[in-house]
């Protein structure tokens, strides 16, 4: 990790905030589908 720039570290981050922010994105769509599903029957 020796010699990483702010800026790397920066992108970094951001990168990695921003998926995770898509699994929880992805994992309440899932729970809302299941949801519609049990509605359904």
């Amino acid at each position: 990790m020796a010699g990483l720039t702010g800026e790397t570290v920066n992108g970094i981050l951001h990168t990695w905030r921003d998926q995770a922010i898509v699994e929880r994105d992805r994992r309440s769509i899932r729970l809302r589908d299941k949801e519609r599903l049990r509605r359904v029957r």
